[in-house]
């Protein structure tokens, strides 16, 4: 009797805006910035996960929306979530289209070979500690990346085994390079909401001048900005054993050209990549 009680006490709420992506681009930090804000609430979760995959194993909105439960210091806040998966799945858009046409979004934009190198390099430490697995069971990536093997595959041999799943149509996943194909996936978003419910980040802008970032999301959201007392150390971020070869970058720069020409084209904005 106790707990529906208290489940009745704690009745969540829906978000007003959404951080989508880019993986490996700063959402994590971000998220923990904006969550210290008065006016802002983050999800219990950083990453829900709602929509690219927990919608499907039986949970419903009253599941997700538990997730955002009002913080007793916080007055009225606009609640959010964090999930740089949701950018690169197609039928997202609509599903939160559905949800809410007025919902704002979020998205870090990082330079494509660097964020590629730096996938690479979270799933090979995520490899060397088997307690992580546990999350990519059963997926794409876990197959042709983890799956038998007793070391991880380098960086030149994950592009392989993408390059050759792009070229016989197959799995979405893995996505090393593909999530770097930014126009394709903002394409996609704009077929249901209007550009101006979007602010795009750069990230290396992001880290260069935090501040200015920050104004930037604090005017799009319309709440008071102040940076003061924030902690704005960065999270996860990770070691690198190797740097990329100066032959895997030139490839993958050669391969995003036209995609970069085409987000500029797309946003009316120039990228320094």
């Amino acid at each position: 009797m106790f707990n529906k009680s208290f489940r009745f006490f704690k009745k969540g709420n829906l978000p007003d805006f959404l951080i989508i992506g880019t993986q490996k681009s700063g959402t994590s930090s971000l998220f923990k910035y904006l969550d210290q804000f008065p006016n802002l609430q983050g999800s219990s979760t950083k990453e829900i996960h709602y929509f690219d995959k927990f919608i499907d194993t039986g949970k419903d909105i009253n599941w997700y929306k538990d997730h955002f439960i009002k913080n007793k210091g916080k007055k009225n806040p606009l609640y959010f979530e964090a999930t740089p998966n949701y950018i690169y799945h197609k039928r997202i858009p609509k599903l939160l289209y559905d949800l809410n046409p007025e919902l704002k979004f979020i998205v870090i934009l990082r330079e494509p070979v660097s964020r590629a190198y730096s996938s690479w390099n979270m799933y090979r430490e995520m490899f060397n500690d088997n307690s992580k697995w546990e999350r990519l069971k059963g997926g794409q990536t876990f197959k042709y990346f983890f799956e038998g093997r007793e070391s991880f595959p380098s960086f030149k041999e994950c592009l392989d085994i993408e390059l050759d799943i792009i070229n016989n149509n197959g799995t979405i996943e893995p996505s090393i390079i593909r999530r770097g194909f930014y126009s394709e996936q903002l394409k996609n978003w704009f077929e249901f909401f209007p550009k101006n419910q979007f602010t795009i980040l750069d990230f290396d802008e992001f880290k260069i001048d935090l501040v200015n970032s920050m104004r930037t999301v604090s005017n799009f959201l319309d709440v008071p900005f102040n940076m003061v007392e924030l902690d704005t150390s960065p999270s996860n971020k990770r070691n690198y054993v190797t740097k990329i070869s100066s032959n895997e970058k030139l490839f993958l720069q050669n391969l995003y050209l036209k995609h970069n020409l085409d987000l500029e084209e797309l946003l009316d904005r120039k990228f320094n990549w």
